[in-house]
């Protein structure tokens, strides 16, 4: 049986992907389709990766030089994108 990820964007994710969706809509569309593909998986943390000290608990998932930050609920399925940003600003 096949379950389905719920995908939550945080105030903050959603006015960073809008505003890249400005700059960049390529790649804007691009997190977009890697987060419906999270959804369908069994397990999303097999794509990511755990993050540590101030950020730990926390998932990272790569696309290109962006990087999508997660928290994850087992319990109810979600997938909550904190943050999103270029590589070199988003650990800041």
């Amino acid at each position: 049986m096949s379950l389905t990820w719920n995908i939550i964007l945080a105030e903050t994710a959603k006015k960073q992907l809008a505003k890249l969706a400005k700059k960049n809509p390529q790649q804007a569309q691009q997190i977009i389709r890697y987060l419906k593909t999270l959804a369908t998986l069994e397990n999303p943390r097999d794509r990511g990766k755990g993050l540590v000290g101030d950020l730990s608990g926390m998932w990272r998932y790569r696309v290109g030089d962006y990087r999508i930050i997660c928290h994850t609920d087992n319990g109810e399925l979600l997938i909550i994108a904190l943050e999103i940003g270029h590589r070199r600003e988003i650990y800041h």
